[in-house]
């Protein structure tokens, strides 16, 4: 009786041990990557609505600063000038403008302004470079953008069906750079973002550079200035135009 239960000792002494251990339950395969969206065919389009600065080298520019990329065979509409109203359909997949719409009539569902444009969706722009501090200045928090409203008050003989423009050192004070809304008769408004702690240098026109603002003796005015900080708001007033006596 000793020597068989020797026997089955030594046996299991020298079984080897994948037969010994408990067997595992089968890994499950990997499921398969899901598939890339295609351009354009699943993710929703963005809409943006704003007034353009500029199109130029495949860019629009909005008066924000702001740049986005157009697609390559995009159709600009005509028409389309410094101060117009448009809408743009973005690509989320591209990141690009497929379609610009001018003066838009209805407001589309999930539409954001200009000023709130998903980031992802701008580019660097000369436009939207912060711009530099006065001499002795120092700049902080860069980097962040400020809401700023710049109000004038124009003269009683300016013709009535005149638009009024805001020009700036941004566009080498091209004279038909920003129009403004009208508040009432004699009262212009417009809205913008600046980098935050900047200084901002503007005159006002009615588009050409033979329209542009004078002082009460007809004499070249030196530019408004307008520091960036939280709730900035003006209260300008245009004595005479170069071309109004």
């Amino acid at each position: 009786m000793r020597f068989a239960f020797a026997a089955v000792a030594l046996a299991l002494a020298v079984a080897p041990v994948s037969a010994l251990a408990v067997p595992h339950p089968p890994v499950p395969s990997p499921s398969p990557p899901a598939a890339a969206a295609s351009p354009g065919s699943v993710l929703p389009a963005v809409y943006v609505k704003g007034q353009v600065l500029t199109i130029s080298s495949g860019y629009l520019i909005f008066t924000t600063g702001d740049a986005v990329p157009l697609q390559d065979d995009l159709a600009v509409p005509r028409g389309i000038r410094t101060g117009s109203i448009v809408r743009i359909t973005l690509d989320q997949v591209l990141r690009r403008v497929t379609q610009i719409e001018l003066e838009p009539k209805i407001v589309l569902a999930g539409e954001v302004d200009a000023a709130n444009i998903p980031r992802q969706y701008v580019v660097v722009s000369p436009k939207s470079a912060p711009l530099p501090a006065p001499s002795g200045q120092t700049v902080a928090n860069q980097g962040g953008a400020i809401d700023v409203t710049i109000v004038v008050h124009i003269p009683g003989n300016t013709p009535a069906s005149d638009d009024v423009y805001l020009s700036t050192e941004r566009s080498s004070y091209n004279p038909s750079e920003i129009r403004m809304q009208r508040v009432d008769g004699s009262t212009f408004s417009v809205s913008m973002s600046l980098a935050a702690n900047t200084t901002l240098k503007y005159e006002f026109t009615r588009g050409t550079y033979a329209t542009v603002e004078r002082d009460r003796t007809g004499g070249i005015v030196s530019p408004h200035l307008l520091n960036a900080v939280p709730n900035a708001k003006t209260d300008d007033t245009v004595a005479r135009w170069a071309d109004i006596s």
